[in-house]
């Protein structure tokens, strides 16, 4: 038997009902029809499993493990919470865009272009971080699906533009078309957020 914490609630597991330890997590994190649970940390014989790991559950066997605790909460809870993060990015964005933007028009080019990798970075994060949060919500994140397609088109302008070294049409592109465009985004990310408060 080994002995499971599952969010403060103790119960004991007979091991042979489960392939692997990923398997026996995923039992616990179903047996709430009425929501999605993620676990969020894992700990196996008191040793926590790093965040990177939560994924690769399957490749550990249930040998040896006396006791494992489980966090977990509400998918939606979790889509919520990455909302506000992602609102408060998308400002920093924005005013990345504006400093970018503003660097290249004063000749500022290589300065410009590390900030501006940065931010592409950035924007490809929120992007995914966005869309997975809109899907989660099913109907009340329905506005927060297709980001990825309403920024392709200024990106590819981007890339165009810097492949050209078209610093001016960079600039233009960033402070008048993504900069703006991220700016409706972060709109829909507040309109999720209050209306998932109101809910």
């Amino acid at each position: 038997m080994i002995r499971v914490r599952h969010n403060g609630v103790e119960s004991g597991v007979d091991a042979s009902r489960f392939a692997h330890l990923g398997d026996l997590i995923l039992a616990f994190l179903r047996a709430d029809a009425r929501q999605t649970l993620v676990a969020e940390r894992v700990s196996v014989n008191g040793c926590e499993i790093p965040e990177e790991s939560l994924e690769k559950l399957e490749l550990f066997p249930l040998d040896d493990i006396h006791e494992i605790e489980i966090g977990s909460a509400a998918a939606a809870e979790i889509a919520f919470s990455s909302l506000e993060n992602s609102r408060a990015y998308a400002e920093q964005l924005e005013i990345a865009f504006g400093r970018i933007a503003e660097g290249l028009r004063a000749g500022r080019v290589e300065e410009a272009n590390r900030i501006y990798a940065d931010a592409i970075d950035g924007l490809t994060l929120l992007v995914f971080a966005v869309t997975a949060a809109g899907r989660e919500l099913g109907r009340g994140g329905a506005d927060l699906v297709g980001m990825d397609s309403a920024v392709m088109p200024s990106l590819e302008q981007l890339v165009e533009a810097q492949q050209d070294q078209d610093w001016v049409r960079v600039a233009d592109t960033l402070e008048y078309e993504l900069g703006p465009a991220i700016g409706v985004w972060r709109e829909r990310i507040c309109a999720a957020e209050r209306a998932g408060r109101t809910a």
